[in-house]
């Protein structure tokens, strides 16, 4: 009797590994294990969109030559917001009208003993002028001490993935886009009710040893790929109204926006914060509720290093 058997020859021991298959997998792993890129597709249109965070660690690595490629091939490259000179000047402005206390008044007026040794402790931890501080209204002095923390911690903003995809949009001479005005960006703070502000940053301040190991976790997560833990981070930090306001809505006016420029034709590339990407009502959702296809991308998917054989048995 002759029995016809297919089996499947698992080339991964390097006796047997004639082909590289264990390096291959590897290069496959190494590719993919990365910040997520999703992309949209209609017929004629391709959109990349890149997930970033803001601050990073000095030392992580997290450029892959896969992110380089697809922004290659975009010609319309979209951002947050601009920071261009003009907009830097809106922003210099509005922090002076809007992130400081009236003539006489004083942040911690009227704050409890405890409170008050919170912030003389984020002040010399972050080596901030308690008198400035003392002179900020609690939206700015969040974002300073949120900074001072993560500078502490050995995070940059400088060396964001923002600010490698800005400096290479200017070098590559793309057609940048904006999806918010800088303005609009920091109204999101400023504007919101005094007794707010406070309260987020009193519980910033009791929480305050804990910001850098926090951003550090963030972007682990993301240099990773790790959408999953991502979602979860986001779903415990921002709930609610905060929510809504922060990313739900934000997203619904930009998958508007995107979605009209996919009416066209062409190759596109948006790089906004990964908070936008992922969850409840993310970016990625509306644009599939607008009807496009919007999967993970992943560019490299490695070669077949499974190989199957056919063997002929005689019995």
């Amino acid at each position: 009797m002759r029995w016809l058997f297919t089996v499947l020859a698992f080339l991964l021991v390097s006796c047997t590994a004639s082909e590289g298959a264990i390096e291959k997998v590897e290069d496959a792993r190494a590719r993919n294990d990365g910040p997520a890129i999703w992309v949209a597709r209609d017929d004629n249109s391709t959109l990349y969109l890149y997930g970033t965070v803001h601050l990073v660690p000095i030392d992580m690595d997290w450029q892959r030559d896969d992110l380089w490629e697809a922004f290659e091939r975009a010609g319309s490259v979209w951002f947050e917001v601009p920071n261009d000179e003009r907009s830097r000047k809106i922003a210099d402005q509005l922090t002076r009208t809007k992130g400081y206390q009236s003539p006489g008044q004083r942040l911690s007026k009227d704050w409890d003993q405890f409170s008050v040794k919170t912030l003389e402790i984020a002040s010399v931890s972050g080596d901030i002028p308690l008198p400035v501080l003392d002179t900020l209204r609690p939206w700015l002095a969040a974002d300073l001490i949120t900074l001072a923390a993560a500078q502490n911690a050995g995070l940059s903003a400088d060396l964001s993935a923002d600010e490698a995809l800005r400096s290479r949009a200017r070098r590559s001479s793309k057609y940048v886009r904006y999806l918010d005005r800088i303005q609009d960006q920091i109204a999101l703070s400023a504007d919101r009710p005094e007794a707010e502000q406070t309260e987020n940053l009193l519980r910033l301040l009791e929480r305050y040893n804990k910001i850098g190991p926090e951003l550090n976790a963030i972007a682990q997560e993301w240099v990773e790929g790790d959408v999953q833990g991502l979602e979860r981070r986001l779903a415990e930090a921002v709930t609610g109204e905060n929510r809504e306001r922060l990313f739900t809505a934000r997203n619904g006016k930009w998958a508007e926006e995107l979605t009209e420029w996919m009416e066209g034709s062409g190759t596109g590339f948006a790089a906004v914060g990964v908070g936008h990407l992922v969850g409840e009502k993310s970016l990625v959702e509306q644009l599939r509720e607008k009807g496009l296809s919007v999967e993970r991308y992943y560019a490299f998917q490695g070669q077949n290093v499974i190989r199957t054989i056919e063997l002929e048995i005689d019995n």
